[in-house]
């Protein structure tokens, strides 16, 4: 298996991240209320996926 040296694997992902928070920051806000409806059901699913793994 052939190994990426640290720099070049850093550099791609400075480069990654760069890209993503400039695609992210031209997106308009999202209003209040669809933020605090998104937020509640990512809560909801996280709550139900818990429970899945801990009752086994």
């Amino acid at each position: 298996m052939k190994t990426t040296p640290t720099i070049e694997l850093n550099d791609y992902h400075k480069a990654r991240n760069e890209r993503m928070v400039r695609k992210v920051s031209q997106q308009p806000l999202m209003p209040a209320e669809e933020f605090i409806e998104q937020f509640k059901w990512i809560a909801e699913q996280s709550k139900r996926n818990l429970v899945k793994t801990s009752g086994r």
